[in-house]
């Protein structure tokens, strides 16, 4: 897995697109970074005409927690 910074993780296997929620010890609750990184993981999957899927998972435990009202803006 390639961090595409440090809450998001991008790898390419074959056609799929894999994106990783990568803030476990937040139990990848999203904050404004996580959302971000996201919609660039998206962008760039969604400018290459080589993928035919992308695949959204969870490292550790937990899919999401939801929003991270702490961490909603920082």
């Amino acid at each position: 897995m390639t961090p595409i910074n440090n809450r998001i993780t991008y790898e390419v296997q074959d056609y799929v697109c894999l994106i990783g929620l990568n803030r476990v010890d937040k139990r990848n609750a999203f904050d404004s970074h996580m959302i971000a990184q996201l919609s660039d993981a998206l962008t760039r999957y969604d400018n290459d005409d080589n993928l035919r899927c992308a695949l959204i998972f969870a490292h550790g435990e937990h899919f999401t927690a939801g929003l991270d009202f702490d961490g909603a803006t920082g």
